[in-house]
């Protein structure tokens, strides 16, 4: 169980990450990974590649390749011999844009896993109650605390 626990501390970062990416990206973590797994190829990649790289299943992907083709953000095809095979890639503009956002992730990635410390005055001004930003920091604190507790006792 104390490996399954650690690996869940791993999935609530991911989850505090993905509404992160939702609310200043528009994209949830999974879109952004696609998307970088694209961008590393210079030509068309295979689909189920990236699917078994991220571990994702197929129809989860496939949605989310779908809104991104919506969003001009990524070009599909099928290969010519055997159409089961579908094939991905970027044209320039899209590498451009997919650059502009992972920039924009890295920030809020270190932003999320290292906020910034809040004045006590803010905290006063919200009547004595840790604001948003201060909440999110103290559990994380906390789940590294616990967790670097819970080696210790092992010992």
């Amino acid at each position: 169980m104390k490996q399954i626990e650690q690996a869940y501390e791993g999935y609530k970062v991911i989850n505090g990450l993905n509404k992160r990416f939702k609310e200043e990206l528009g994209l949830p973590v999974l879109d952004v990974m696609i998307l970088n797994e694209v961008a590393k190829h210079n030509d068309w990649v295979v689909k189920t590649d990236i699917d078994d790289k991220l571990g994702v299943l197929r129809s989860t992907s496939a949605k989310s390749i779908k809104q991104m083709r919506k969003n001009k953000q990524i070009l599909k095809d099928r290969h010519i011999d055997n159409e089961n095979i579908a094939l991905l890639s970027m044209n320039n503009e899209m590498r451009e844009n997919a650059k502009e956002l992972f920039k924009k992730a890295d920030a809020i990635y270190e932003d999320f896993m290292n906020p910034p410390k809040q004045e006590v005055s803010d905290e006063k001004q919200n009547d004595g109650q840790p604001n948003d930003v201060q909440k999110e920091h103290n559990k994380h604190q906390n789940q590294n605390s616990q967790e670097h507790n819970h080696k210790k006792h092992q010992k």
